[in-house]
């Protein structure tokens, strides 16, 4: 469990005990702060997997870091770095996923659901560790190998935010249009109501009804 589990943008994480799996990892690649984005995306690829794989529900991703099944979350992942200017020091990227909760507080129940909830049966929690570390190897390697284009074209295909109309908020301002793509930086690309293409690099998203 987590007594003071943190979110993006500071707020809260609701982990009881016992019901699901929140771990994080600690990586150093030898990459430049610019190009890091992409281990989010990269994470949300191997979370989705390892999920399908034991939990036999295939999850989708919304851009950039949350897992959905029925349209509630169900992951969250957070990635945090310490760098210079020209050089990580590390990262760390942190997942949450609702494995076996079977109860969420009034403030996000209508927003958050668990493996067990949308799948009706209990989930192995030392099964989805296991097989969400050998997932994220497989596709850390990818990246570092090959570029974020395998791993993007992964994420492409479980992801629920493209070609659709989506409200993006930013700290600074709220946009609306629709989602058009996610490029090789792990931008989204926006087509605003009156025409401009625009890349967000952060924000939040939600999907607007047809």
């Amino acid at each position: 469990e987590q007594t003071a589990g943190k979110g993006r943008m500071g707020r809260g994480w609701y982990s009881p005990k016992g019901t699901g799996v929140t771990c994080s990892l600690i990586l150093r690649p030898a990459i430049e702060p610019g190009q890091a984005s992409p281990v989010t995306m990269l994470t949300a690829v191997a979370v989705a997997s390892a999920v399908e794989r034991v939990a036999g529900v295939s999850p989708g991703i919304k851009w950039p870091n949350d897992l959905l099944l029925d349209g509630k979350k169900i992951c969250g992942i957070l990635t945090e770095m310490n760098a210079e200017m020209e050089r990580i020091h590390f990262l760390v990227v942190g997942v949450g996923i609702n494995v076996n909760t079977d109860y969420f507080p009034e403030d996000i129940k209508d927003i958050a659901t668990s493996l067990y909830l949308a799948g009706g049966r209990r989930v192995s929690r030392l099964d989805l560790l296991r097989r969400y570390l050998m997932e994220f190897e497989h596709y850390y390697q990818q990246w570092m190998d090959y570029g974020f284009g395998p791993v993007l074209e992964e994420w492409k295909k479980r992801c629920v935010t493209l070609n659709r109309p989506v409200r993006i908020s930013t700290p600074r301002e709220t946009w609306e249009g629709w989602a058009v793509d996610v490029d090789n930086t792990g931008a989204l690309v926006l087509r605003t109501d009156d025409g401009e293409l625009k890349n967000f690099v952060a924000g939040e998203v939600s999907l607007r009804t047809i």
